[in-house]
């Protein structure tokens, strides 16, 4: 666990959890993303294109955008945290100091681990090896577990079964992404942004999971109100898909495009910055995608099924396939533009 303490402070790199003389200090996801990059690299000056690599996973970030996280940073604490250094970069400069004592809750964990591989023992050792050889790994039947829970809306039930599938099989890139899903659904947005980014980091995805995690984090941009990042994002996720065949996902993340590009305003510099991160969108080589299209329409089993996931489930009164919504997107674009004014 990296627990690091500074000034009143103390922060939780792996959970992004800020204290403040024992008091939960709410800060936004991006936030405690930097703050924790920060934190980590203090005995270093970082230049402004390493955080925007490392943060937000792009180059093409708005200098304005940064220099908001970092005086959110400024404004926890009257003493100085954040040392601009001109024409280099910033460096974290407060004393810090790493806590490495294990906290008992470890210690507890370890005890019930102890008591669960005893007792699983216990319990294969009285049943008979037909039950066994018809029992699933309990990372799949967990992440099972967690997929029913998500069907019948039940998030928090499925994040328990999610996280516990992952202690199984920690290497699970499906259930890293399904447990981002459910924290997203909960409105967890740092969390869901942290494993979204574990896949996304690991250069050993394969490009639909790149996809999913750069969906993710479109969604939760845009939900923040940054409809730049998020619109960055969803470019970045149907860039990958462009030469696969998974036409129904294609046909999504151009939805989403579509949708992000719609609310953008057309002042000169919300202009200036669409056609900039549009550029790279690869709807602009026609052909590429008219045989998208084309092996999409020859399926005819396919696009049935595609048409289905699209439409939502509803059990209990409760989504379980959460549709696009521009009004979901509209909002966005108010507290963009807000933020853009007040910047």
């Amino acid at each position: 666990m990296s627990q690091y303490k500074f000034d009143q402070f103390q922060f939780n790199s792996e959970s992004y959890q800020l204290i403040k003389n024992k008091t939960k200090h709410t800060v936004r996801p991006k936030t405690a993303l930097l703050l924790a990059y920060l934190i980590e690299n203090r005995h270093k000056i970082i230049s402004k294109k390493e955080l925007f690599k490392s943060v937000w996973l792009t180059e093409h970030v708005q200098d304005h955008t940064l220099f908001q996280v970092i005086s959110e940073i400024r404004k926890l604490s009257e003493n100085e945290l954040i040392r601009t250094q001109p024409n280099l970069g910033y460096q974290w400069v407060v004393p810090t100091r790493q806590i490495t004592k294990v906290p008992v809750k470890v210690y507890l964990n370890i005890a019930a681990s102890i008591i669960c591989i005893a007792s699983s023992a216990l319990f294969f050792t009285k049943n008979n090896q037909t039950d066994i050889s018809n029992s699933n790994l309990p990372a799949i039947t967990a992440y099972s577990n967690a997929v029913v829970a998500l069907s019948n809306g039940d998030n928090q039930t499925a994040q328990q079964w999610l996280q516990f599938s992952l202690k199984e099989n920690p290497e699970s890139t499906e259930t890293k992404l399904l447990l981002a899903e459910s924290l997203f659904q909960q409105n967890s947005l740092t969390a869901s942004e942290s494993y979204a980014r574990e896949v996304l980091n690991n250069k050993t995805e394969s490009s639909y999971s790149y996809s999913m995690a750069s969906d993710l984090l479109s969604r939760i941009y845009a939900q923040q109100g940054l409809v730049f990042d998020a619109l960055q994002y969803a470019i970045n996720g149907a860039n990958v898909l462009k030469a696969s065949q998974a036409a129904c996902s294609i046909a999504a993340t151009d939805e989403r495009i579509t949708s992000l590009l719609k609310v953008i305003d057309d002042s000169h510099n919300s202009q200036q910055q669409k056609n900039k991160i549009a550029k790279s969108y690869y709807k602009n080589n026609l052909q590429e995608t008219d045989k998208s299209n084309n092996t999409f329409k020859q399926n005819k089993l396919h696009s049935e099924l595609c048409d289905q996931i699209k439409k939502p489930i509803v059990n209990d009164n409760k989504t379980a396939c959460i549709p696009l919504k521009e009004s979901e997107f509209s909002l966005s674009n108010q507290l963009y533009s807000r933020a853009t004014m007040n910047s």
